[in-house]
Parts: structure tokens; C-alpha cells; sequence
């Protein structure tokens, strides 16, 4: 992995962890209100979904935040000089 790629923030992370919250809670909503077939299946499926749907949108927002700590620029923009000047060459 490149330095820096990490805190770069994935939608695609984004909308699967929104998808398997969703899905979790409508596998246990069925629970309660009786239309689940296998009742130790559904519930433990819908409870893994929402830990990893949880956990994926938890890292993004880590990212996002650390993105925003260091600025729209991104994480190379400390690397590069600022416009105009050169770097290490004087006239």
C-alpha cells in the first residue's frame, strides 16, 4: 500500500458499509416481527452485518477526517513546493 493511501476516503467502502447496515437491520427487523424462517441464522447474520457495516463506515470516517486535518489538498501537498518557487535552485 502507498504511504498515504489509507486516509484516502472510498465511497465505494462508504455505500457497502451503508448496504450491509441496511441489511442487517431489516434480517432482524424480520426477526421481530415474525417473518424470519431460521431465527438463530437471521440473527446472527443481521448482528455480523451491522459489526462489519459499522466498522467499514467507522474507517472512512477516520480518513475523512484525516483528510480534513491535512487540508482538500490531499496528503501530497506537503511534498510539493509552493507555485513560483523552485526548489533548492537560486538564481
Amino acid at each position: 500500500m502507498e504511504p498515504g493511501k489509507r486516509d484516502q476516503v472510498n465511497l465505494i467502502w462508504v455505500l457497502g458499509g451503508l448496504y450491509l447496515i441496511y441489511t442487517g437491520g431489516e434480517m432482524l427487523y424480520r426477526i421481530a416481527a415474525g417473518e424470519a424462517e431460521l431465527l438463530v441464522v437471521s440473527g446472527l447474520g443481521g448482528l455480523a452485518f451491522l459489526v462489519i457495516g459499522g466498522v467499514m463506515l467507522c474507517r472512512e470516517w477516520k480518513a475523512f477526517q484525516t483528510q480534513k486535518r491535512r487540508g482538500t489538498e490531499g496528503p501530497r501537498a506537503a511534498e510539493e513546493p509552493p507555485e513560483g518557487e523552485e526548489g533548492g535552485e537560486e538564481p
